[in-house]
């Protein structure tokens, strides 16, 4: 596509409760938005164990260095300088870098919450799309402190027989990554039981990238200044949640986000509600299933469509 003015731009960042996924899972295909005229780029970063350990060893060495850059949330700081990258990077392939979109779907639109509520994102993006996440609601219970984040790490090196950070980075990744998701979570995390969130690797308020709770850095207006599109579908969450069965978990979750968002005297988010129904298993407007359209790519989704 030739065209004389820059493309508006959009920064894709993908879900899996922050444990799974990755950027090539076919329903991500940029191709139909680059032919509507947008330069789509996906960013990849790390998960489970290797994107959300936090210990406090780990800050004690960023002081000792004088460091000022975060010491956890390393999945959070990978999308950042993705998105950085963007900005810097984007005018040689035909983008505009005041016209940066960054869109995510389930962790990954509480990763672009993440991204709007840290404070060392000022102006480094315009608008900001949330698909079938459910506010800070959902995603408070995806963070824990930084001292809750210590804990779950010194079981872990308990669980290698290990005991400090040296001996911790000399195990193979491998096994560390089977240590990470076989150490369960423990009651008093207030995850158990609760499969949305029975995860360790989670990210955590470190003072530095994540300064509080979503919702109180939302209430106090303290949240970058971006343009808002967020939603989610109808079925969201319904099997898992018996008030779901008058109104989605995540529809609730938004609402609550918006409100508090127009409370905090920032410009009101726009909001959408998808209830195109997919067929086969899971009928329904699940989660995730808006991605087949807003990606536009359908024609390799391998639900029967016909017939």
């Amino acid at each position: 596509m030739s065209t004389d003015r820059p493309l508006p731009v959009m920064v894709w960042i993908h879900g899996g409760a922050y444990q799974t996924g990755c950027t090539a899972e076919k329903e991500f295909d940029g191709s139909a938005l680059a032919r509507r005229g947008v330069v789509v780029v996906s960013v990849g970063y790390r998960l489970n164990v290797f994107g959300f350990l936090a210990h406090n060893r780990l800050r004690e060495e960023a002081e000792a260095r004088h460091d000022d850059e975060p010491y956890a949330n390393f999945g959070f700081l990978d999308q950042r300088a993705g998105i950085r990258w963007v900005g810097k990077n984007i005018a040689a392939f035909g983008g505009d870098p005041e016209n940066i979109t960054i869109f995510g779907q389930s962790a990954g639109a509480g990763s672009v919450l993440a991204q709007i509520c840290s404070p060392l994102n000022r102006g480094l993006f315009q608008r900001a799309i949330m698909q079938s996440g459910a506010g800070p609601g959902m995603f408070n219970r995806h963070q824990q402190s930084l001292e809750d984040g210590h804990r779950t790490a010194e079981r872990l090196f308990e669980a290698l027989g290990v005991s400090s950070l040296d001996e911790a980075r000399q195990v193979p990744a491998a096994e560390l990554l089977a240590a990470a998701e076989a150490l369960p979570v423990p009651p008093e995390s207030g995850r158990e039981g609760d499969w949305s969130m029975m995860v360790n690797w989670v990210p955590c308020v470190d003072g530095r990238f994540i300064t509080d709770q979503y919702a109180r850095t939302i209430a106090r207006g303290e949240q970058n200044e971006v343009e808002i599109l967020l939603g989610n579908t109808t079925g969201e969450f319904m099997e898992t949640d018996a008030d779901g069965t008058l109104l989605p978990a995540g529809e609730v979750g938004n609402l609550k986000l918006i409100a508090e968002w127009i409370r905090s005297g920032r410009k009101a988010p726009y909001y959408y509600r998808f209830d195109v129904a997919m067929p086969g298993d899971d009928a329904g407007a699940f989660h995730s299933s808006e991605l087949w359209f807003s990606f536009g790519t359908l024609a390799t989704c391998w639900r029967p469509f016909v017939g």
